[in-house]
């Protein structure tokens, strides 16, 4: 992305075929603000990826229209999946709005794991609650009684960190987790460095554990998508 002023972004996204069901993304707001997302659709393959590409395509027609209220933007997002995706067929999505001014974010959370803040002067790891229930899964009446928007801020220096579950359920050989505990570890120790440091480093953590190629330039060897996102605020 190119109109983050004010703060440091990494990134990272492999498949586990040639296409993949995970998505992250950094979409303008107006000056002062932007939404972003990770997302990750049920299954994986050709399937689920036209699944996110159609809500990436919503998502982005609901911003431009000027929407900034990410439980409304999820709420339409679900009344449009719920009625045009097959009943198996749901999406986790943690979808927030990022404030530059004060650092304060505005998120909601639809059956997504945690995110993470790295907090700089106190070099120490906060989880960020989520929860909720999937889009798709549900219809309106009952996924707008379950959905809640929260907020925290970000100090100077703070780092926020999101990701999809198959960077903490990759697997090695023998069926073991990477898990949400190593992933911890990871962050708490590499909180300060920049953020496309420290999601490139997750990402060879995750390599060197499972035994199975990420970085090479076919579809990685896990068993599963990941995709992860960092950003600090810089001043």
């Amino acid at each position: 992305p190119q109109m983050l002023e004010g703060i440091s972004v990494g990134m990272f996204y492999k498949a586990m075929h040639g296409v993949g069901g995970d998505y992250y993304d950094f979409i303008p707001a107006g000056a002062d603000q932007f939404v972003f997302c990770v997302a990750d659709v049920s299954n994986h393959g050709v399937g689920p990826a036209i699944v996110m590409t159609l809500l990436r395509a919503q998502l982005h027609t609901i911003v431009r229209q000027g929407e900034r209220d990410p439980r409304r933007i999820i709420l339409a997002l679900n009344e449009a999946q719920y009625a045009d995706t097959p009943e198996n067929i749901f999406i986790t999505m943690f979808l927030g709005v990022y404030n530059k001014k004060n650092g304060v974010v505005t998120y909601v959370s639809a059956g997504h794991n945690a995110a993470y803040i790295y907090r700089y002067k106190q070099e120490a790891l906060e989880t960020v609650a989520a929860g909720g229930m999937p889009v798709g899964a549900v219809d309106n009446d009952l996924f707008e009684s379950i959905i809640e928007t929260q907020t925290v801020a970000l100090g100077p220096g703070d780092l926020f960190f999101q990701y999809t579950d198959g960077v903490s359920e990759a697997m090695d050989a023998e069926d073991n987790q990477f898990t949400e505990a190593r992933l911890e570890r990871v962050l708490d120790a590499a909180g300060k460095k920049k953020p496309e440091i420290l999601v490139k480093g997750i990402a060879q953590t995750v390599e060197r554990f499972t035994g199975k190629r990420i970085f090479t330039e076919g579809p990685s060897e896990l068993n599963d998508d990941i995709a992860m996102i960092a950003f600090r605020r810089l001043k």
